[in-house]
């Protein structure tokens, strides 16, 4: 869990895919500050976020 050096609440994950990169990040649901985006490979995945994004590229 990553705690918010602003506001001491904790951030929730994001991920974030195109076709070429996807990143995952994380994001204080208070004043909407960021983490760095770190870049993630699709062997890195588990099932049920590829699912997720093969998904949203079919429709």
């Amino acid at each position: 869990m990553v705690i918010c050096k602003k506001c001491f609440v904790p951030m929730m994950g994001h991920m974030f895919f195109q076709k070429k990169k996807h990143e995952k990040y994380w994001k204080c649901p208070e004043c909407k500050r960021e983490t760095k985006h770190l870049k993630i490979r699709d062997f890195n995945l588990d099932y049920k976020e590829v699912l997720r994004n093969t998904y949203k590229e079919n429709s």
